[in-house]
This record gives C-alpha cells, structure tokens and sequence, in this order.
C-alpha cells in the first residue's frame, strides 16, 4: 500500500482501541529510554566523583567550570566585536546553551556562564547588552 494513503477503520471503537494501544507503548518505550539514560547517568556519575584532581575538585565538576569558562570568554568576546561594530569571528552565541532547554535543564550550565559573565556582583557595565 501507498505511505500517503490515509487509514479507514472499520469502527471508530477499533480506532479508539488502536490509538490507546499505541499510546501505550509509547509510554513504555519512554520509561524505558528514561531508566536506561538514568542508570548509565548514575554510573558516570560514580566513577567521574570518584576521580578527584588537586584541591579536592572532581574531574565532572573541573570539566563542567572548564566548558562554562569558555563559553563566557568567547560570548564576551563576541559581545566586544559587536559593540565594536566589527564583524563577529566566532560562532560561540550560536552553540551555547540556551535557559532552561535541553542542556541547561541537564546542568544549569547558563547560570555558571552567567556567573563568568557577570563576575557573580552583578552586570559589568562593559559587557551588559543595552
């Protein structure tokens, strides 16, 4: 049969039936992607806590402040060429995370990167988009 044919149930009952069917197996094939992601989450969690570096730091916590340092130097340089009215060299902007999406709701990475940005007292006259 033609993938652009629409489907004609012999009752909206069969339908109905079809569609729970679906929607059920759905929600057990997500539960089960949820518990896998979690498992193995908690496994890297385990062995990355367990590595420790010089003053006390884990190698997930120094990585994580590594990556976050990065994206605030380079958005604040990007930010630095655009006041300057120069073309902007980089594509940092365009790979950082966004609040509250996918990566953020994992780490909360943006708010270490907000804390860089704004040296945690507050907004950095130089660097505060107007």
């Amino acid at each position: 049969r033609d993938a652009g044919t629409a489907t004609r149930w012999i009752s909206a009952e069969v339908e109905e039936r079809w569609n729970a069917f679906i929607a059920e197996k759905d929600c057990q094939k997500a539960a089960v992607a949820k518990a896998a992601k979690k498992k193995i989450q908690s496994v890297l969690d385990r062995k990355v806590g367990r590595k420790l570096l010089k003053g006390g730091q884990s190698v997930g916590h120094r990585f994580f402040s590594l990556v976050a340092d990065i994206f605030a130097k380079g958005l604040k340089q990007e930010l630095e060429q655009l006041h300057a009215r120069k073309p902007v060299a980089g594509l940092v902007a365009k790979w950082a995370p966004s609040p509250d999406h996918q990566h953020d709701r994992a780490t909360r990475i943006v708010d270490a990167i907000i804390e860089r940005l704004w040296n945690v007292e507050g907004p950095d006259e130089g660097t505060r988009a107007e």
